[in-house]
């Protein structure tokens, strides 16, 4: 998991305490490209209204 989460740019974090349990937790960043989306939601759009056609 440890080499995941820095492949990805993140850091992990582990806290151990006998007899409680372990706790592990971890940061991946996220850059939201809000242009990206938006092309992304208008193409969904248009194929959402594309019907079906057979051609013989």
């Amino acid at each position: 998991m440890s080499e995941r989460v820095k492949m990805l740019g993140g850091k992990i974090a582990i806290q151990s305490i006998i007899n409680q349990g372990t706790a592990i937790s971890f940061t991946i960043p996220f850059d939201f490209d809000r242009e990206k989306q938006n092309k992304t939601e208008k193409k969904q759009v248009e194929l959402s209204n594309v019907t079906r056609n057979t051609i013989v």
